[in-house]
């Protein structure tokens, strides 16, 4: 690897460079790419002059320990074909955030005046800085039509035209772009990445209640109402959703607005599109259920109906353990059990094997649990299913606790409901945003069978709300809301 791309691009850069790129590759938005991470610790230590050789397999070694007998006991060819598997996508990715660190870096300068994302990055650097592979591909077929000098400016414009018109893009007009078009063109692909890119780390952080920093993103959506930004349809919409929710803004106008814009004219983008936009409103779909108790249930509903009909919810058959569960709690939620259970019936083949068959089987006691049939529900849990891991252990405990309740078990909902309660403190799979909502769900339900055993439920009831309404985070919560409801009702 001495005189690969990467090593070559990672010298452009000062020491002091070398050292914030790493710290750039430390921050919150990498932190699930560890292999990247030890991948640009490995590479600075050999381009600071500290190591004096660097093989791809010593590489690998490194960053694939659990590996390395494996790798030993290959034949040389099925070794290079390992390595090249491996580790070129990595180095791929390494160069991309190479990139983005660059003009994040180069948008710091002062006096930076230029309304666009790359700023100067073209005439700062050399365009190989920034499109590795391509550059010199697109130097060499230059180089055979034409066998005169080529100037800079020539080859950035020529480059710059090439990227724009990969897959994706193929639907612009091959003529009439200048360069400066060009690059104008590429900013509004590279801030539309970057706002899709935040959405969804800031889409995490809502669900697991974490708070990320987005670099720039105060000044992302202030390009986002910006010509030549402004209109386009995936910065408006990426942009709007991500400031609903940052302000947890999420009303049925906003959602209207969203499907207007995505819905009409969907199916006649390329496949990739249709399912990232898709995603974009079930996900904002799924955010305003959360910040809305006053949601029409059937919406989340119908645009399962739309995934399922136009094949976004299966990869080369096989559909998610979590669209799986999120399609099935929409439709019950909506009331459509006989629905629900047909899905689960039909769709549960599609699972990946080692989930299937607890998946479909707790699906499947959820649904009896949401007609009434509680016993019946507990029957199905009592086959004993293989759970597989905690948060399959706990939803298996959620469903037995409201079965119990209903049935009014309170004997066995105590000891339940006490014995979840020591479960979730020591078990470490969990993160404590989990874990608040499982201790305020135990909590309320404990409140909510004492409060129906007393002599006065509906005052009891109203003490019980309030502390609903108080708790930020809480499973349940829809089944919770009904049962309290029950109470003052009665």
């Amino acid at each position: 690897m001495h005189h690969s791309k990467i090593v070559r691009q990672l010298r452009s850069l000062s020491s002091a460079e070398l050292n914030e790129f790493g710290r750039y590759m430390h921050t919150e938005f990498f932190n699930r790419k560890e292999r990247l991470r030890k991948l640009v610790e490995v590479l600075s230590v050999f381009v600071k002059g500290k190591q004096t050789g660097l093989e791809k397999a010593e590489v690998y070694q490194k960053l694939f320990p659990e590996e390395r007998n494996e790798f030993r006991k290959l034949s040389v060819k099925a070794k290079e074909k390992h390595l090249r598997k491996r580790m070129d996508m990595l180095i791929y990715e390494l160069k991309i955030h190479l990139e983005d660190y660059l003009v994040w870096k180069q948008s710091r300068k002062k006096g930076y005046v230029r309304e666009m994302l790359l700023l100067e990055a073209y005439n700062e650097r050399e365009a190989d800085t920034f499109y590795f592979d391509l550059y010199d591909k697109l130097k060499l077929n230059l180089e055979k039509q034409d066998p005169k000098p080529i100037s800079n400016h020539y080859l950035r414009h020529v480059l710059v035209r090439d990227v724009i018109e990969h897959p994706g893009y193929r639907s612009w007009p091959n003529n009439g772009y200048g360069l400066k078009e060009v690059q104008e063109q590429l900013d509004i692909y590279y801030l539309a990445n970057k706002l899709m890119n935040s959405w969804l780390l800031l889409l995490a952080d809502s669900m697991i209640n974490r708070r990320s920093e987005v670099l720039m993103l105060d000044e992302m959506l202030r390009f986002a109402d910006m010509p030549p930004f402004k209109g386009n349809l995936y910065i408006d919409i990426y942009s709007s959703a991500i400031r609903d929710l940052r302000g947890k803004n999420f009303t049925r106008e906003g959602l209207e607005n969203l499907k207007k814009r995505i819905l009409p004219g969907l199916l006649k983008r390329p496949r990739k599109e249709q399912i990232g936009l898709f995603n974009v409103l079930t996900n904002y779909t799924v955010l305003w259920w959360q910040f809305n108790q006053d949601i029409l249930k059937e919406i989340p509903f119908e645009l399962n109906l739309i995934g399922l009909e136009n094949g976004y919810y299966q990869r080369r058959g096989v559909i998610s353990y979590a669209d799986f569960h999120n399609i099935t709690c929409a439709a019950t939620n909506a009331g459509k059990l006989e629905w629900a259970e047909n899905f689960v019936n039909e769709y549960g083949t599609a699972l990946p094997e080692k989930i299937r068959h607890h998946t479909v089987i707790y699906q499947k006691a959820r649904i009896k649990h949401e007609g009434g049939k509680h016993r019946e529900a507990l029957n199905m849990l009592s086959e004993k299913p293989i759970f597989t891991n905690s948060a399959d252990k706990i939803l298996e405990r959620l469903l037995r606790i409201r079965c119990y309740y209903e049935l009014e078990e309170n004997e066995l909902l105590e000891n339940i409901l006490e014995s979840t309660r020591k479960q979730i403190e020591r078990n470490p799979d969990f993160g404590p945003a989990a874990k608040d909502q499982i201790r305020n769900f135990v909590r309320i339900t404990m409140r909510l069978c004492i409060a129906r055993q007393t002599a006065s439920p509906i005052q009891a009831a109203k003490s019980v709300w309030d502390e609903l309404q108080q708790a930020k985070l809480c499973a349940a919560q829809d089944w919770l809301i009904r049962q309290v409801q029950k109470l003052l009702n009665n």
